[in-house]
């Protein structure tokens, strides 16, 4: 009795597995010739491999007929089988095919197994007028591929018997999962008041690996109830990303409650579809840290700026006291020390340790006096602050700096004479600890071209690190990753995307990446988005 049990286990178990076997996806229809192009894949969601040796596999016009009676081959668990005519780096099998194209009736392919207890069948094109068998009665014929298509199930192994479960792909991934759902969210918007107009800004996030189509989705704009703005976008490449800036007039509005909607126009799953923002002209918070005004021979001069607010595409004037000008649109951060400069180029090259995104170039330039000036700052006609130097308030090469502790201006005492992007340099400091920098190298992170996240530290201090905070793409926390101390060489910190035992899935990622000293303290933090493409 024991043993009968045994054997009726194991041939209920054979016959799950057999039902969990399925044709995943299949290419009968080439552009042009099929001849050596058709491929059938196969797809095992049972938890077991089985050996196909002796099923069958049919195809069939007026009816079925055997093309192939498997050799003793294994198709894994939760695994694809990829079966082609032309050896590929995918292919498990090369056999002749031959599938029928359709036309003027259905035509159909299925899977046998040895017994014939068990098949999968696809039919396709109508009518049914050969009256081929599917695998429940009167089974529907899925709408045929079109040349260069194939049809592929919407689901990797899920198996109905409807035609739902069907769609005819234009990317097709032979061996490779169907994975057809396109999904897509919001990401990145903002909304900056320039007076007589609002830019809006948002990135639209393609989370899925198949293309987001042209007129797909579409952006709506409301303000305080009223439509502004509505507009198709254009396609979004897989795992890809599309960045929108909308410009609005904003005569008849000083205060407003503005609605941005992605509208989901096809077959899209949006995560988030919705942002919403009050505006308000409020000016920007900004105040003069440092001044160039007496550079080396050659060198350029430049204006040093913090900004206590995050700022987007402001456009800024300074003025010194004869009225000459100079224009810069500002970009950054709260706390971020934004450099203007007569020439980037000359300052970034003298001043090798600054955070060159940070430095701008100036739109014209006033010519700092270095006898003394007035330099003011100023936000569509309005006063943010000023600055008022006196004849030799500085050697010449040296910059001026404001000391937030004591609210007085002074002299750099750093040895490079200035700190452009950096901190100001004050008399009690350790002033070594202003040499410590990292440079980003790389920001996408790529297992199939070996690519990673690379930092790199330089630093006097070697007790200097570190660390990196990862978000998802709706600003929840995911973890915290620390780098090992680092010594005096420009050592390296690399991050491949693996966080609590796995790999993050492809997307892209906000992250705050942090310079601390041995007790804490922040030196330099950059907020930074990283791309995952697994």
């Amino acid at each position: 009795m024991r043993r009968f049990v045994l054997v009726i286990f194991y041939l209920s178990t054979c016959f799950s597995c057999f039902s969990e076997i399925v044709i995943n996806e299949v290419f009968y229809d080439a552009i042009g010739s099929d001849n050596g192009k058709e491929w059938i894949e196969l797809y095992n969601s049972c938890e077991e491999d089985v050996n196909l040796q002796g099923w069958h596999l049919q195809a069939g016009g007026s009816s079925f007929s055997d093309i192939l009676i498997f050799p003793s081959i294994t198709i894994r668990q939760n695994s694809f089988f990829l079966i082609s005519e032309e050896a590929g780096p995918l292919t498990n099998l090369v056999a002749e095919l031959a599938f029928e194209n359709g036309g003027s009736a259905s035509d159909g392919i299925r899977i046998l197994n040895p017994q014939n207890h068990y098949q999968d069948t696809i039919l396709y094109d109508k009518p049914n007028s050969n009256n081929l068998e599917g695998d429940i009665p009167q089974m529907e014929a899925c709408e045929p591929a079109s040349p260069g298509q194939s049809l592929a199930r919407l689901n990797d192994g899920f198996d109905s018997n409807q035609t739902t479960d069907w769609v005819r792909s234009s990317q097709v991934s032979p061996g490779l999962s169907n994975n057809l759902k396109k999904i897509v969210t919001l990401g990145n918007c903002s909304a900056s008041n320039m007076g007589i107009q609002i830019q809006v800004s948002t990135i639209i996030l393609n989370l899925s690996t198949v293309q987001v189509d042209k007129s797909d989705l579409s952006i709506k704009i409301t303000i305080n109830n009223e439509l502004i703005y509505y507009k198709e976008l254009d396609e979004i490449t897989a795992l890809d990303s599309l960045t929108c800036y909308i410009t609005i007039e904003n005569e008849n509005y000083t205060q407003a409650d503005l609605l941005l909607e992605l509208i989901n126009n096809a077959n899209v799953q949006i995560v988030d579809n919705l942002w919403e923002t009050h505006i308000s002209f409020l000016l920007p918070s900004i105040k003069i840290s440092e001044v160039m005004h007496s550079p080396l021979t050659g060198n350029s001069e430049w204006i040093e700026i913090r900004l206590l607010d995050d700022y987007e595409n402001i456009s800024l004037k300074l003025l010194d006291n004869a009225g000459n000008h100079a224009n810069a649109m500002i970009t950054g951060y709260k706390n971020d020390l934004i450099v203007i400069a007569e020439d980037k180029s000359k300052v970034v090259e003298c001043f090798t340790d600054c955070d060159s995104s940070l430095v701008v170039q100036a739109q014209a330039w006033p010519r700092l006096n270095n006898n003394g000036d007035k330099l003011t700052i100023k936000y569509l006609n309005t006063s943010l602050d000023s600055l008022i130097y006196g004849n030799n308030s500085t050697r010449k090469g040296y910059s001026y700096e404001y000391q937030n502790e004591t609210n007085t201006w002074h002299e750099c005492c750093f040895p490079t004479r200035a700190s452009p992007t950096r901190e100001n340099s004050t008399y009690s400091q350790d002033q070594t600890n202003y040499l410590s920098s990292f440079k980003i190298h790389n920001k996408l992170i790529s297992r199939t071209k070996n690519k990673v996240f690379e930092v790199s530290i330089n630093s006097t201090n070697e007790n200097d690190y570190c660390d990196l905070k990862i978000y998802d793409i709706r600003g929840s926390f995911i973890s915290t990753i620390s780098s090992e101390k680092f010594n005096q060489d420009n050592d390296k910190f690399t991050w491949n995307g693996y966080i609590k035992g796995k790999y993050l899935a492809s997307g892209i990622y906000p992250a705050i990446l942090r310079l601390r000293s041995q007790s804490g303290k922040i030196l330099k933090e950059k907020k930074i988005f990283i791309t995952i493409n697994r």
